[in-house]
C-alpha cells in the first residue's frame, strides 16, 4: 500500500476539492478551519490541510509541492509535483498580496 504522503494522485485529489480559484481555495480552507504562516511552505494553510489528511513532511510553494522529509536529498523516493494553478493563485494572494488576514497565524 502506498503511503498517502508519497502518493501524488492522492495529493492532487485533496487539492482539487479546494476550488478552482485562489478565492475558492481561501474560502474552502476558511470553512474547514485551516490557518497558517505566510511565506512558510511547511506551515501555510494548504500544508496544514494536507497534513491533516495524512500528507506529512510536505512543502507547498507557488511553483511546486515537494517532499520535505529530512532525508529527502538522499532518498530515491523523493518527489516533487507542480502546484495546481488554483493553489498557486491562493499562495500568491496569501503570501505576496497579503490577502486573507483571517487565515494567517504568527509563527
Amino acid at each position: 500500500m502506498t503511503r498517502p504522503d508519497l502518493d501524488r494522485a492522492h495529493i492532487q485529489r485533496l487539492l482539487a476539492v479546494l476550488g478552482n480559484s485562489g478565492r475558492e481555495v481561501a474560502n474552502s480552507l476558511r470553512r474547514r478551519g485551516f490557518v497558517g504562516v505566510r511565506e512558510d511552505g511547511c506551515r501555510c494553510p494548504v500544508a496544514n490541510y494536507l497534513r491533516s489528511h495524512g500528507v506529512v513532511d510536505v512543502k507547498v510553494m507557488k511553483d511546486e509541492i515537494e517532499d520535505d522529509r529530512d532525508e529527502q536529498w538522499a532518498n530515491p523516493d523523493r518527489w516533487r509535483m507542480p502546484t495546481p494553478e488554483p493553489i498557486a493563485e491562493f499562495i500568491r494572494e496569501f503570501d505576496d498580496a497579503c490577502l486573507y488576514d483571517d487565515l494567517e497565524v504568527q509563527p
